[in-house]
């Protein structure tokens, strides 16, 4: 290896010996010079190589040296050059050049870096402070040091020496320093207490050797004491000076009053430091105050002593003094006030005295009997028999004997008597008094006459006017009574006396519950409430007499008064209206026949109808010219107007007839609110209404009720916002009213901004066929019945409506309503997903931003509103300005029209955009325009697919919803089934008009079907059935020869195993008509004139999934095979309701019917079975099975047809345990029945 390197050195460049001249051949062989040179390069070599050992020896001790970096860069920089130095001296003898060159290219750039870092570090090596400002730094802070520590020491001085009790304690509680004074106080040490919370030191109470006396008494002060300091530390730990006293035990028992403060201390950052505790015995001074205290009490008590005395002594004397002063004071003005009121009393006050021997006399009598007697009473006190000689001489002898009556009996005296005056006038006088024995046996009479001529008389001519008024009601008329408020007869008319069957031609002063005991306790209690001042009538009542014959009459009651203003008893009139009852039955039975006339008018109008409106379905499917279609779409619409007036009238005659029943079912109102809006969007498309919906939060979603007929008056009112509104908009809102714990009353309201209302025809709104006039019926159209048919649903519904309207202004129909509450109501929470998310509303009308903000804010979202294409541009470019950008862009096509190319722009201008989802509201009309599809393709060109949608007004809420769901969430990708092949089914027309047989023909070949046969009666149809099986048989009801109902009975009978799908195709419209079809075997039902959806929709449900209905059927037949009862339901109650269409009224009387016909088709099995009639239990139990199957009991249906098939093959082996079976199933559906039919 050796000998390798040197090769490559001596044959390098480096040091190549011949190419070069050693550097020695330049000093001219001078040795000396020679060696000069070669001394000092070694010398200066040495030097270099042991200056960086150093360094880097003082660098590895020293690690806390500032610049290390810089230090090792020196000790490189020399050693490069003591590299240089030797590379001279090498040069020398031996010419490598190229090696000293290289050597110093390094030093050079060691040199650079070197010079380099020391210019960086130079202004922190300068800002750092020399050695003398260090020496000047550390002397200072020896000398604070050496202050601070002689200021701890006088501090630490004055702080043990202080007499008083000072202690240090951290904000938390915790004792940081405490003075000698208070530790010899409890005598503890410093280590005992530095550390610990404060209120666990011995100053706490807390800290005694157990068991000692004094700890005893120091568990009394502990508990309130550590209280009390925990809370003051507290307090002072949040900055606030606290000054307190409290009961402290002293080392020796003794208990000591502290004076303590409690002062935070705060840092530079305003925190609160070491909370400094003074405190300072005042125990002494306390005593000493307690003392004082003591002292000065009882001083006080001594003068008060003696105050009382004096005050007392004082007040006797003052108080005999005044008494005396305020009896002779009273005593004056006693006499006073009785004088004066002895002068202005409407009477005569006097005293009369009889002594034991007959003496009389008038000590007082007052100047009131100057006015009475018309004498002086200075006169009549001096001749007593003045007053006695004017007394009426019939009355005399009466007068006398009250007064000994009086005077034996010492009782008061009353009495009415008569007085000729002096004048010749006749008087009545009243006078009252009471008798008091005198100590000498005399008797004094203390009273008062007055003067009642004015009242007798007024009582004559009450009793006068009473004997008319009896008079008057005994000739009335009418049957009227007047009684007391005993119920005794004061008057009453002869007519009275017929009409009411009273036993006595005269009543008067009977009772009359004594002559008709039998008086019901409901006209007992009216005439209780008028005797109470009430004011009672009917218009219409029933009486129902003691024979149990029943009156109708119109009566009522009034109280009277009697002169004092008190109730007297009560007057009842009565008249009876049997003949206005009985011409109103008759008017209503009239009336109910014109509305059962309405309906089968209404049903053979429907026949031809559908001929009509099928047959303008058909031709609009097929290819025609503009003015073809024009034509077709006429008579189509003309079809659906006129069909619209036949329902409203048969809505009018069902309501009329008394046959229009209200259901209890479950419903979702945002459905059925929903539903309307869809029905008449396209109304409102045609005259570019904007139609909008607003449920307010507050409003519960589940109700229980009729949806039916809430979704027809909203049609009505819905529809005639929109046929009187030109422009604008009409919005359903519905609010809360009020609600309890099983009910909820909401208000609806249909507002437009129409033509308006006067007032003067608001009021003849709800008329049957009215309108506001003539032309209203020529412009728009219309019956007049679809107001008066709301009004009449909404009573019967419990609920008032009403109009407010403007002219030029539009209107608002508002109705109200209450709805039950669902048993098993659960309130859907709203998606976190869309809580807190950004929605931008695009749209002109002002409504339709309020609804569209109001929804979003439902749900959680915060959203902004912009009413024209520039609002909204700005908003967006405010979103990319601040890269909040919204979640969900709901804009207006009418926008989109204003500026389309600035939009674009801007929402191009910031991809960020694409996370954004642009829901372009429109039309259904307008969502194919030009303008809707160019914009569509833009946004995708520009954002990408999927950042697009379409939302078709009128904008639903649960179709909103969906849509804003589907930003956070993506809906599941359902995979679609095959669809069954139309053809396939084998379809069975039974129509016995030709028009409907072409009509439905056609409509089924629309549809995709081919009927197999046509039938014009049942009879044709029974011999095709018979010859081929059928798919859907669809099925007049009237037919000749042999009807529909008729018809499927015996095919139900005939069928065995298989089961014919039959729909019933019927003109009429109520809901017995679908109760008949249904009873009668039928599946399912469809009303004239049939239309194309409806149809479409029942055969997918009854042809669609065929096989796998089979295949259940087999299943279930399989389970039910042990005829095992199942703890669920007997019967298929989701059948039920579809059959019944959730008719309460129709669900019971389909069940009743049931149960009637069951019990009797088991009853003919029975007596058949007993006879071994093997037909009758074929057939019974073939019309037991075809209920079953309707009902979908199907325990039942496998025991029926067990039975069947006995019969049929004559063999009743086994039939009674199938009997005893059936029973027991037809006991348990009986008693479901009976449980669901339950109120």
């Amino acid at each position: 290896m050796l000998e390798i390197w040197t090769k490559f050195f001596i044959e390098s460049e480096l040091i190549a010996f011949s190419s070069f001249i050693p550097q020695g051949h330049c000093y001219l062989w001078k040795t000396e010079l020679l060696w000069l040179h070669a001394t000092s390069d070694s010398a200066l070599a040495v030097a270099c190589y042991s200056i960086p050992v150093m360094l880097v020896y003082f660098v590895q001790k020293r690690r806390d040296v500032e610049f290390p970096g810089i230090f090792l860069l020196f000790a490189a920089l020399i050693a490069c050059c003591g590299m240089t130095s030797i590379a001279n001296v090498w040069t020398l003898w031996y010419p490598s050049y190229w090696l000293s060159g290289l050597v110093k290219a390094i030093a050079a750039i060691v040199s650079i870096l070197t010079a380099v870092l020391t210019a960086l570090a130079l202004p922190k090596a300068l800002a750092m402070p020399s050695a003398a400002q260090l020496a000047a730094e550390i002397r200072d802070r020896q000398a604070t040091e050496a202050a601070l520590a002689a200021s701890e020491e006088r501090f630490r001085a004055i702080f043990h020496s202080s007499f008083q009790l000072i202690a240090l304690v951290a904000p938390d509680g915790t004792l940081l320093e405490v003075n000698q004074t208070a530790l010899d106080f409890k005598g503890s040490s410093r280590d005992r207490a530095i550390g610990k919370l404060f209120w666990e030191t011995p100053w706490s109470a807390g800290d005694t050797a157990p068991g000692t006396e004094i700890q005893a008494q120091n568990s009394q002060f502990a508990n309130p004491l550590c209280q009390q300091l925990q809370k003051a530390i507290a307090a002072a730990a949040k900055g606030q000076l606290i000054r307190t006293e409290f009961d402290l035990p002293c080392i020796d028992g003794k208990i000591i009053t502290l004076d303590a403060s409690f002062k935070p201390t705060f840092n530079a950052a305003g925190e609160v430091n070491p909370i400094i505790i003074e405190g300072r015995d005042i125990t002494a001074h306390r005593r000493t105050e307690a003392e004082l205290r003591q002292y000065k009490k009882h001083l006080e008590m001594m003068v008060e002593e003696r105050t009382a005395q004096l005050t007392k002594l004082n007040e006797l004397m003052q108080q005999e003094i005044v008494e005396r002063g305020q009896a002779e004071f009273a005593l004056r003005r006693s006499e006073e006030r009785f004088q004066k009121l002895a002068a202005n009393v409407p009477g005569m006050i006097y005293q009369f005295r009889r002594s034991p021997d007959g003496k009389i006399s008038f000590p007082f009598i007052s100047s009131g009997g100057r006015e009475i007697y018309e004498l002086d009473p200075e006169a009549m006190m001096a001749d007593p028999a003045l007053i006695f000689n004017v007394v009426y001489p019939d009355d005399n002898q009466n007068l006398f004997e009250s007064i000994d009556f009086s005077a034996k009996n010492l009782t008061p005296w009353k009495m009415e008597w008569r007085i000729i005056t002096p004048s010749g006038k006749l008087k009545w006088l009243w006078g009252s008094s009471r008798p008091e024995k005198q100590e000498n046996g005399d008797i004094l009479w203390d009273g008062l006459v007055m003067d009642i001529s004015d009242r007798k008389q007024r009582e004559v001519e009450v009793e006068k006017e009473r004997q008319q008024l009896r008079q008057i009601i005994t000739c009335a008329p009418v049957a009227m009574a007047m009684f007391d408020t005993k119920m005794c007869y004061l008057a009453h008319s002869q007519k009275w006396v017929k009409d009411s069957r009273l036993p006595v031609e005269s009543a008067i002063g009977m009772c009359h519950y004594d002559l008709l005991p039998n008086t019901p306790q409901i006209w007992r209690n009216k005439f209780d409430r008028a005797f109470k001042g009430e004011i009672a009538s009917a218009s219409e009542d029933v009486w129902e007499l003691e024979d149990g014959s029943k009156i109708y009459l119109r009566w009522a009651i009034h109280p009277w008064y009697a002169a004092n203003g008190e109730i007297g008893g009560a007057v009842m009139v009565t008249h009876q209206i049997d003949e206005l009852v009985k011409a109103r039955e008759a008017a209503i039975a009239a009336a109910r026949l014109k509305s059962q006339f309405l309906a089968n008018m209404s049903h053979e109008i429907r026949t031809p109808m559908n001929g009509v409106l099928g047959m303008a379905q058909l031709l609009l499917q097929t290819d025609l010219a503009p003015k073809q279609r024009d034509c077709a779409e006429i008579i189509r619409s003309s079809a659906h107007h006129l069909l619209s007036v036949i329902n409203h009238i048969l809505d009018f005659s069902k309501l009329e007839a008394g046959k229009m029943q209200l259901e209890e079912i479950d419903f979702d109102l945002n459905s059925c609110i929903e539903e309307v809006v869809e029905l008449l969007a396209a109304q409102a498309e045609i005259k570019k209404l904007e139609l909008a919906i607003l449920i307010y939060s507050t409003v519960p979603r589940s109700l229980k009720g009729d949806p039916s007929r809430l979704r027809q008056i909203l049609l009505n009112l819905v529809g005639n916002a929109i046929k009187f509104t030109e422009q604008g908009e009409v919005m359903v809102q519905v609010s809360l009213r009020d609600q309890t714990l099983t009910s909820i009353s909401l208000r609806f309201a249909v507002t437009d901004t129409g033509i308006g209302i006067p007032k003067e025809a608001q009021e003849k709104l709800f008329q049957s066929f009215s309108q506001i006039d003539a032309s209203t019926t020529r412009e728009y159209g219309g019956t007049g019945l679809g107001l008066a048919i709301c009004k009449q649903l909404v009573e019967r519904m419990g609920g008032e409506i009403g109009v407010e309207s403007e002219m030029g202004k539009g209107s608002t129909f508002w109705f109200m309503l209450e709805f039950g509450k669902q048993s098993n109501l659960i309130c859907p929470a709203v998606p976190l997903s869309l809580s807190s998310r950004k929605l931008l509303v695009g749209a002109a009308p002002p409504k339709t931003r309020q609804v569209l903000q109001y929804m979003a804010h439902t749900w959680g979202m915060r959203s902004d509103a912009a009413a024209d294409c520039m609002r909204l541009l700005a908003a967006l470019r405010k979103a990319g300005q601040h890269r909040k950008f919204y979640d969900a862009v709901l804009l207006d096509l009418e926008l989109v029209e204003q500026g389309e190319n600035l939009l674009v722009e801007v929402i191009s201008s910031h991809p960020e955009f694409a996370q954004t989802k642009f829901l372009l509201m429109t039309s259904l009309q307008q969502r194919d325009s030009t303008i809707a599809e160019r914009f569509y393709f833009r946004l995708e060109q520009t954002l990408g697919k999927g950042c697009c949608d379409y939302l078709l007004k009128p904008i639903k809420p649960s179709q909103l919803f969906d849509r804003l769901l589907g930003i956070a969430f993506k809906p599941p990708v359902i995979e679609a089934k095959p669809p069954i092949e139309n053809s396939q089914l084998k379809i069975l027309v039974v129509e016995d008009h030709p028009v409907n047989q072409q009509v439905i023909l056609a409509q089924l070949k629309v549809l995709g079907y081919e009927a197999t046969a046509c039938a014009d009666n049942g009879q044709e149809a029974l011999k095709l059935l018979a010859k081929q099986d059928y798919d859907i048989v669809l099925m007049d009801g009237q037919m000749p020869v042999l009807d529909g109902y008729q018809a499927t009975q015996e095919l139900r009978r005939r069928e065995k195993d298989r089961r014919t799908i039959v729909i019933a195709l019927t003109a009429h419209a109520l809901p017995e008509d679908r109760e008949k079809c249904l009873v009668a075997g039928m599946d399912d039902y469809l009303s004239k004139p049939v239309d194309l959806k409806e149809l479409e929709t029942l055969l997918k449900r009854w042809g669609g999934g065929k096989e796998g209905a089979r295949e259940e059927e087999l299943g279930n037949r399989e389970k039910a095979e042990n005829f095992s009862l199942t703890p669920s339901s007997p019967i298929d109650l989701d059948r039920l309701q579809k059959f019944s269409l959730g008719k309460v009224a129709l669900k019971k009387r389909l069940l009743e019917a049931f149960i009637k016909t069951s019990l009797a088709d088991v009853a003919d099995l029975e007596r058949a079975i007993a006879v071994n009639d093997y037909l009758i239990v074929e057939q019974r139990a073939h019309r037991l099975k075809g209920a079953c199957a309707n009902l979908g009991a199907q325990n039942l249906l496998y025991v029926a047809e067990k039975l069947e098939n006995l019969g049929r093959s004559q063999s009743l082996a086994g039939v009674d345990r199938l009997l005893v079976q059936l029973k027991h199933h037809l006991d348990r559906i009986q008693d479901f029945i009976e449980t669901l039919l339950s109120p």
